[in-house]
């Protein structure tokens, strides 16, 4: 390391200090505004809404209060029961949810709604996605030239086979499970006749909760509904006249209208002012809840951010949060949340080794978000009881692995390889061969004995003969609802029932005081400005050969993945 580069880090740490020592003040001695009676709280419905706080100093540095998806649930549960407020309006934009956060939050609107207060909404763009979450408000208005754009959900796989081999690189990959298409557009051209059927299924699962939610909330018949859903794009006279929208008004008159309807003078509060309250109000009760987040793909090791594979759930984060709220005395039970597509078997099962050890001592509850299937499955089965929301996409319970074919790229750009190997099978995991007949057989033997061991562990947590549980597997993914009338999932609801659960197990008395604890813990100011300098190297050149080394180490280490489908919007 030069002078220059090492005096230049010193710099920065000292600067670094500066910035988060006066974040953390900030952080430390700002206390909530005060919120009289007849507040109006302004939201926003959209945007970025992930399942954890940046676990960092310095991410809560560069995003003081950064609002996850949790904390806009509370929101509207908290005011719900909160005499000072008497209204909400919400700003209803773009998000990236899933459909089963997208219901989490509906439901939690809709609480606020049956509480007697008001709720109303306004938006200048409609997909599907926004329109199912907004029919829960109390009105729904959009400005005159407002965008209606909800034509239903589609399924949209891409395929790569054809690509893939016009530059000389094949797939060859291996499944165990008729329904576990997650290696398909690497090794396909066109869904098979399982991978259609299970994604017509939940399409259809999909499908049936948007229409009977919107009919329901908007007051208007299931067909009615599809109808207009059906033309695919409405004008904003068309969506009002279809009893889809309320009126056509712009933000500031629905909000003056809603504030000059509160009784004895509204005041506006934004929802960052209502949130600090609310943090200001908790009292950290002598017992505990701990809530552990495991999001992303699982690997092993130490859980970080991938530019081509995005959240990376390190094994040995997880296993470290879980042993920390297994031996903090003060925590009574524990509320696994789980939003992940599954991943490295062996992660997996390090993962659902510490549940059981935790289990052992003290009640364990796994919520589940958007998805939790395949390793996210695997890691569940460590659990007392599963929670799943009615479109949580979970199950997919098998197992796909294999290697890339290389060569013929190799021979294009001119690169040539010699392998010298001691051992039959060295050569196993070579980029420059196909697998040899026998090679097949072992990868497919072993992968077959990982399937028996996932069968195993989900019979016994599942109560159930390995039979039944290999007849629920075979890689299909099933929704939450199918899952609880399988037997694979133990109820339906989001995080606040699966904490109201874990408090019944631990014999926690309704009104006592319970304080809630969040897993993973923030990493302390010396291990972040240590990591820093790595930090900045991958930010500025990212390194696409370690991002395939990745995705190379989960296909050799037969990974537990998801189907290789996005419901998305058309």
């Amino acid at each position: 390391m030069t002078l220059r580069r090492t005096m230049a880090l010193l710099i920065l740490a000292c600067v670094l200090m500066v910035l988060v020592g006066t974040a953390l003040f900030i952080l430390t001695v700002r206390s909530g505004p005060s919120i009289q009676r007849g507040a109006v709280l302004t939201v926003t419905l959209g945007g970025d809404l992930p399942e954890e706080a940046s676990p960092s100093i310095l991410g809560r540095l560069f995003s003081v209060e950064q609002r996850t998806f949790a904390d806009l649930v509370d929101l509207f549960r908290r005011a719900a029961a909160d005499d000072r407020v008497q209204a909400i309006v919400a700003r209803v934009t773009l998000n990236d949810l899933g459909w089963a956060r997208l219901q989490e939050l509906r439901d939690a609107m809709e609480e606020f709604t049956e509480s007697g207060k008001t709720l109303a909404c306004h938006a200048e763009i409609l997909t599907t996605r926004e329109y199912f979450l907004a029919s829960a408000c109390g009105t729904l208005d959009l400005p005159p030239s407002g965008i209606f754009a909800a034509p239903g959900i589609a399924a949209q796989v891409e395929f790569y086979k054809g690509a893939l081999s016009k530059i000389g690189i094949e797939a060859d990959i291996e499944h165990v499970g008729a329904y576990k298409s997650a290696a398909e557009p690497l090794t396909r051209e066109g869904m098979s006749s399982p991978a259609r059927e299970q994604l017509d299924a939940i399409l259809d699962a999909v499908y049936g909760v948007i229409l009977d939610g919107v009919a329901e909330d908007r007051g208007l018949g299931r067909d009615h509904v599809r109808a207009l859903l059906d033309r695919g794009l409405l004008s904003p006279d068309q969506a009002r006249e279809g009893g889809l929208v309320d009126d056509l008004s712009y933000y500031d008159e629905v909000l003056d209208e809603v504030k000059e309807a509160v009784e004895g003078g509204a005041h506006e509060v934004d929802e960052d002012d209502y949130l600090r309250d609310v943090r200001a109000r908790r009292r950290p009760g002598r017992e505990r809840i701990a809530v552990v987040y495991a999001t992303g793909t699982i690997v092993d090791g130490e859980s970080e951010q991938s530019g081509l594979m995005g959240r990376m759930l390190g094994s040995d984060t997880l296993v470290e949060a879980l042993k920390e709220a297994r031996e903090d005395r003060a925590v009574k039970a524990v509320v696994l949340r789980i939003d992940s597509p599954g991943g490295s078997a062996p992660a997996s099962d390090a993962i659902w080794r510490e549940a059981r050890r935790l289990r052992s001592g003290k009640p364990l509850v796994v919520s589940m978000g958007d998805v939790a299937a395949s390793g996210g499955y695997w890691i569940a089965l460590g659990a007392d009881a599963i929670v799943a929301q009615p479109l949580t996409i979970t199950g997919s319970i098998g197992v796909v692995g294999g290697k890339f074919y290389v060569k013929p790229f190799y021979d294009w750009i001119g690169l040539t390889k010699q392998i010298l190997k001691r051992g039959r099978n060295a050569d196993l995991f070579t980029d420059y061969s196909r697998f040899t007949e026998e090679q097949r057989s072992l990868v497919r033997l072993s992968m077959t004995s990982l399937y028996r061991q996932f069968l195993a562990r989900a019979a016994e947590a599942r109560k159930k003969s390995v039979t039944e549980i290999d007849h629920l597997g075979q890689g299909r993914v099933w929704t939450g609802s199918q899952g609880v009338q399988n037997g694979l999932v133990d109820d339906l609801g989001g995080l606040a029932e699966a904490i109201a659960l874990a408090r019944e197990m631990a014999h926690l008395p309704e009104g006592r005081q319970v304080g809630i604890d969040i897993y993973p813990k923030r990493h302390g100011l010396l291990k972040e400005l240590a990591a820093f300098d790595l930090v900045l190297s991958r930010v500025a050149a990212p390194d696409p050969a370690r991002e395939a080394r990745l995705a190379d180490r989960l296909l050799r280490e037969q990974a537990l993945a998801l189907m290789p489908f996005r419901l998305t919007i058309h």
